[in-house]
């Protein structure tokens, strides 16, 4: 699975707040060319800068995906987690955990 970073997310939020990125730079104290570099080309981009500006616009990571909220569903669905669980754990505890767990999910909607 792979999805693609929306290329303008950054810029758009940017020039919505009436940013330079000089200012952009200064303020998270990284380079304006690594700032440029998550504007136009977002995928080769580092992993802390992306985080870094989503912290400072209070972005929803998410929506810099897809402006299609189904296309981040269905591509959220597609992942797969792999745990490790303590030798002791028994069926119970999953289903305990698992119940919690739809609780949660049922009061988010």
């Amino acid at each position: 699975m792979h999805m693609k970073i929306d290329k303008d997310f950054f810029k758009k939020l940017r020039i919505e707040k009436g940013f330079t990125q000089q200012y952009i730079a200064d303020i998270l104290n990284i380079s304006t060319a690594a700032l440029s570099r998550v504007e136009n080309n977002p995928e080769k981009a580092r992993l802390e800068t992306i985080l870094l500006l989503v912290g400072f616009y209070e972005a929803d990571i998410r929506k810099m995906f897809s402006d299609n909220e189904r296309d981040i569903v269905n591509e959220l669905e597609q992942i797969k987690v792999q745990i490790t669980l303590p030798y002791n754990v028994t069926s119970t505890n999953l289903f305990q955990l698992a119940t919690e767990l739809k609780k949660i999910e049922q009061s988010k909607n």
